[in-house]
């Protein structure tokens, strides 16, 4: 509990950093994670890694296209499913 109230502190504070288009950008993604399934910790650490990487590329001047590509609602989609998969792995393991 305690790291999830963390991370989004620090998530909060960082999105400061991004410029307009990107923090943009970045609150469309959020609000697309934030109502999917998965867990409550899951979201923050897929939105932390998330900001992590644009304001990488944000810093190195990359455009966000290389990292999110033409449609951040698949990007989102990509992402979630990739935890839902490693999820369902996690428990076939303990089974």
């Amino acid at each position: 509990m305690m790291l999830k109230l963390r991370l989004k502190q620090l998530r909060f504070k960082e999105q400061k950093n991004l410029n307009s288009s990107n923090l943009y950008l970045y609150r469309s993604i959020t609000s697309y994670i934030q109502h999917s399934e998965l867990s409550e910790s899951e979201k923050e650490e897929i939105l932390q890694q998330i900001i992590d990487m644009m304001l990488q590329a944000q810093t190195e001047k990359k455009p966000m296209e290389l990292i999110i590509g033409d449609d951040y609602q698949e990007f989102c989609k990509s992402i979630i499913e990739e935890y839902k998969i490693g999820r369902a792995s996690c428990r076939e393991r303990v089974s």
